[in-house]
């Protein structure tokens, strides 16, 4: 009896570490993995927050009456919305007269 109750104790300890060792190699990989977005995503962030730095600079820059030409990047376009906003400040609507 003695015998049979240790054979269940060996069987239950080798099931029990089986489970720990195969949740444990689980969960690394999953770190992992977690581990790899993350670096992905802090180095995402990182390049939008300096577009977003950019841009407000480019906007105080604007705002403070600079060229919107001289603050093109090379190669850079402007958008259809730099291009409506300078046409605006070129040709105020109340000198448009009859063609508004």
């Amino acid at each position: 009896m003695v015998e049979h109750c240790n054979m269940e104790y060996v069987i239950m300890k080798d099931y029990t570490r089986g489970l720990r060792d195969g949740m444990l190699e689980t969960a690394k990989k999953d770190l992992e993995q977690v581990a790899t977005r993350i670096a992905i995503l802090e180095e995402e962030l990182h390049s939008e927050r300096n577009k977003k730095w950019d841009l407000i600079r480019k906007i105080k820059l604007l705002e403070a009456g600079q060229d919107p030409t001289r603050l093109l990047d090379p190669g850079e376009a402007m958008t259809l919305g730099e291009k409506i906003d300078l046409i605006k400040r070129s040709f105020p609507l109340e000198n448009a007269g009859e063609y508004v």
